[in-house]
């Protein structure tokens, strides 16, 4: 019996082997001999160089026995900064491709994350990643560590000083980036990448940027707090934020405003 079960499995681990060895690339996209998948399920692109007019997004194929054409659709809002193709063509004996995206630079803001989704033709008997987030970020150039803010928590009841932090002027603002400022706050909090930022124009008025995150809001992406930016005066070197704080899987937790000090370096 035990020499039975061991033939089986050798058997099975044969005929997987071969299988493997037919269209070796298309082969980790299994089943079905049509289908076109992604790599992954996100991509996150920062366009670098400031001469750059195209990104790059890869997908290969199960077969490249035909040449083949594949739909795609999008659900991208920013028509004008992005060109979009609404087909992938397959040469026969071609399994990748890049698709190529358009990008316009001159109407992208800098330090804003561009978020869309691209789906491909769905094929029949076929497992592959079929959807994909794409997210395209302008980067700031930030100059790093120009010192470290103390952050005085009204809503915590916490204080945190040496937190590292950046600035960078763009146009006649200057932009202020505290570093994993939360991390600080709770040091128990091992999450770090969540940056807490704000503009601060000639007048000493001070904003918030547009990012991916929410538009005028800074959250943990682990669901612990947001922080809802009300409005902020800047005195010297002290931000007085008033803000009020939520939990996204608990709704408005606190209706309160609190007042929230940022002492710059």
């Amino acid at each position: 019996m035990k020499n039975i079960l061991k033939l089986s499995l050798l058997t099975i681990i044969l005929a997987f082997a071969t299988s493997c060895d037919v269209d070796k690339i298309g082969a980790k996209f299994i089943d079905g001999d049509r289908g076109v998948s992604f790599d992954n399920a996100k991509y996150r692109t920062t366009v670098e160089d400031e001469t750059a007019t195209k990104i790059y997004i890869h997908v290969a194929r199960v077969s490249a026995a035909k040449a083949g054409i594949t739909g795609l659709t999008n659900d991208c809002q920013y028509s004008d900064i992005f060109t979009i193709p609404n087909t992938i063509s397959f040469a026969k004996g071609e399994y990748e491709k890049n698709i190529e995206i358009s990008v316009d630079q001159s109407k992208m803001l800098r330090g804003k994350n561009y978020v869309f989704n691209l789906k491909l033709e769905e094929m029949a008997s076929f497992a592959g990643v079929n959807t994909t987030e794409i997210t395209v970020l302008l980067p700031l150039p930030w100059i790093e560590n120009i010192g470290y803010s103390t952050f005085i928590s009204d809503f915590y009841k916490w204080d945190a000083d040496s937190i590292p932090t950046d600035s960078v002027v763009i146009g006649t603002d200057t932009w202020y980036r505290l570093r994993e400022w939360f991390y600080y706050i709770d040091p128990d909090y091992t999450h770090k990448g969540y940056d807490l930022v704000f503009i601060v124009d000639q007048s000493n008025n001070v904003s918030v940027p547009e990012t991916a995150q929410n538009t005028g809001n800074w959250w943990d992406e682990d669901g612990y707090a947001y922080f809802n930016f009300i409005s902020a005066t800047k005195t010297d070197r002290t931000v007085e934020f008033q803000a009020k704080y939520d939990l996204p899987q608990a709704g408005l937790g606190w209706s309160s405003t609190y007042t929230e000090t940022v002492i710059l370096p």
